[in-house]
C-alpha cells in the first residue's frame, strides 16, 4: 500500500505508517526520497525504568554458524526486500562486534562465554586421560586402605595369673605412665616392666598380717610409687625405687575396693566395701582424710578426669555420683545416674570434656553416655554381658569395654555413634579387669581363667612393645617365650 522509500522512513524514525497522513502529501515520494539529503534522526521518547534497544533490524541467528576466521562470509544478501543496504550493513557490523566479543573460539583475552580452553580431540590424548582417572581412583583406593586399620583378633602376649581372686568388685591390675604392669595375686603384688620383660616381686604386706589379701592397685605420682588396698581397710603407698613402703594408713572399715590418683592436685582417692570414699591430700603429712559419704553400698568404681576437678564414684547401690572438687560436701550432680546394677566400670573421655561412660553389672548389661555438664543421658549401648570395666582409646577415639557374664568378650565402641568395630574373645570366663599402656596402643585384660591377655588395638607399634615378654607360672613369675 505505500512506496518502499515512505515503509523504510516509518522504520528508520520508529513510526508506524500513516495513511492519511501519506495522502495528503502534494507529491508524497518527495518528502521520503532522500538518498543525497541528511538522514534524519529519529526520535526516541523514554518509557519506563530501563532501555529496551529495537532489534527488528538485527538478523542474530546467523551468529552460531560464524566462522571465526572468516568475518566477511556474513551473508548479507538475504530475501528481505524490506531493509536496505544500510540496514544490512548495521546488521554485518554488529554480528563483527559480536563475534571479536563474545564468540567462544575467539583468541581474544577479553571475550566472554569462553569458560574453558577448546581443546582438539586427540586418542592419544583420551587414551592418557583414561589412564590418569584410573591411577587417580586407584590411589583413592589404596589410601582408603590405608586408613582401615587391622586389629588381630587373637591376643599377642599371654601371662598366667594363678590363683587370682575372682571378685567382680575388685581392682587388681594398673598400668603406668612409665610402661609397668602391677598385678595383684593375692597376697603378692607383680611388677612386669613392658620395656624390658624384667619381672619384680613384692610383698607390702606386713609380718604381723603376711595374709592379708590385695583387692585394689592403682599408679599414682607419674608412676614412681604404687597404692595398694587390702582387705582389711589399709592403704600402702610402696616406692618402686626405693623397693620399700612409705605409708600404711587404715583409711576403711572393711576392704578397699578402688582407687584413683589426681595428679592435678595430688589427691588419692579411695572406695571401700564401707561404702565410704576417703580423699587423701598426698602433699600434706598427718591426717588430711575428706570423707565423701552418698552411697549405701560398697563403692567399686572411682576415677578423676583429666582436669582433676571431677570426682565420678559408682557403687553396688546402682548409683553413679559426680563430685566437685570445689565442694565435697555432696555430689554435683542433681539428676539421677544410675543403673540396674552395680556400677563398676567408669571412665571419662579425654578428648571430649565432661563425657562420662558408665557400665553396669550382670543385670543391667548397659554402657551409658552422659554429658556431667547438662547431665543428660546422650547414649546407651546393650552390650548383653556384665560391664566390668571401660577405657578409651584417644588414637582412634574409641571406647573400650570388658565383660563378664556372659560372652566374656573386649568390645571397641568407635565414637561418637558408638557402632561396634570388633569383639575380641579367648577368655574361657569373666575378664575382671582391663587397662591400657601409655602410647593407647595395646590392652591387657585380667580374667578369672587366671590368665592375662595383651591385645594389639592400633598399628602404631612402639619398640619397646615388641620386646620378650614373661608369663606367670607356679605363683612366680619366669621369664619364657610367648605360648
Amino acid at each position: 500500500m505505500y512506496s518502499n522509500s515512505y515503509y523504510q522512513y516509518c522504520q528508520d524514525i520508529n513510526t508506524p505508517p500513516d495513511f492519511n497522513c501519506y495522502l495528503q502529501q502534494s507529491n508524497p515520494i518527495e518528502p521520503f526520497a532522500y538518498a543525497n539529503k541528511e538522514k534524519p534522526t529519529p526520535k526516541f521518547t523514554a518509557q519506563g525504568d530501563r532501555f529496551i534497544p529495537f532489534r527488528g533490524t538485527h538478523d542474530i541467528a546467523p551468529i552460531n554458524t560464524i566462522s571465526p576466521d572468516n568475518t566477511e562470509d556474513i551473508d548479507i544478501s538475504a530475501n528481505d526486500t524490506e531493509f536496505t543496504v544500510n540496514s544490512k550493513y548495521a546488521a554485518k557490523n554488529y554480528k563483527t562486534i559480536l563475534k571479536e566479543n563474545y564468540y567462544v573460539g575467539n583468541t581474544k583475552e577479553n571475550h566472554m562465554l569462553n569458560f574453558a580452553p577448546s581443546n582438539s580431540i586427540n586418542p592419544d590424548n583420551l587414551i592418557n586421560n583414561v589412564d590418569s582417572v584410573y591411577r587417580h581412583a586407584n590411589s583413592k583406593m589404596l589410601n582408603l586402605k590405608k586408613k582401615l586399620r587391622r586389629i588381630p583378633k587373637d591376643p599377642v602376649k599371654i601371662l598366667d595369673a594363678p590363683e587370682i581372686v575372682n571378685d567382680y568388685y575388685l581392682s587388681l591390675i594398673d598400668w603406668s605412665p612409665k610402661n609397668l604392669l602391677s598385678v595383684c595375686l593375692k597376697q603378692t603384688l607383680y611388677i612386669w616392666d613392658a620395656a624390658s620383660g624384667s619381672i619384680k616381686q613384692v610383698n607390702p604386706l606386713s609380718p604381723s598380717s603376711p595374709n592379708r589379701i590385695l583387692t585394689s592397685v592403682h599408679w599414682i605420682e607419674g608412676g614412681d610409687r604404687i597404692a595398694i588396698g587390702d582387705e582389711e581397710g589399709f592403704v600402702k603407698i610402696y616406692d618402686v625405687e626405693r623397693d620399700t613402703v612409705i605409708s600404711d594408713n587404715l583409711q576403711h572399715s572393711n576392704r578397699v575396693s578402688s582407687l584413683s590418683w589426681n595428679k592435678e592436685r595430688g589427691l588419692l582417692a579411695s572406695g571401700g566395701k564401707d561404702s565410704l570414699i576417703q580423699i587423701s591430700d598426698r602433699r600434706r603429712r598427718g591426717a588430711n582424710l575428706i570423707t565423701l559419704e552418698r552411697h549405701k553400698h560398697e563403692v567399686c568404681g572411682l576415677v578423676w578426669n583429666e582436669e582433676g576437678t571431677m570426682l565420678a564414684s559408682g557403687g553396688n547401690d546402682d548409683k553413679v555420683y559426680i563430685w566437685n572438687i570445689s565442694n565435697l560436701k555432696q555430689p554435683c550432680n542433681r539428676n539421677t545416674m544410675e543403673h540396674k546394677a552395680a556400677v563398676k566400670a567408669l571412665a571419662w573421655c579425654p578428648f571430649q570434656s565432661g563425657i562420662l561412660a558408665t557400665g553396669g553389672g550382670t543385670a543391667d548389661t548397659m554402657i551409658k553416655i552422659w554429658n556431667t555438664m547438662t547431665e543428660e543421658l546422650q547414649f546407651e549401648i546393650n552390650s548383653e554381658s556384665q560391664v566390668t570395666s571401660l577405657v578409651w582409646n584417644s588414637i582412634h577415639k574409641e571406647l573400650l569395654s570388658s565383660h563378664g557374664y556372659q560372652h566374656n568378650q573386649v568390645s571397641i565402641w568407635a565414637y561418637a555413634d558408638y557402632h561396634k568395630v570388633i569383639d575380641l574373645r579367648g577368655h574361657k570366663d569373666r575378664v575382671l579387669n582391663m587397662c591400657i599402656n601409655p602410647t593407647n596402643t595395646m590392652i591387657v585384660t585380667a580374667s578369672a581363667d587366671e590368665s592375662l591377655r595383651f591385645w594389639r588395638i592400633s598399628e602404631k607399634e612402639c619398640a619397646k612393645d615388641k620386646k620378650a615378654s614373661s608369663i606367670i607360672k607356679n605363683g612366680r613369675l619366669i621369664p619364657a617365650s610367648l605360648r
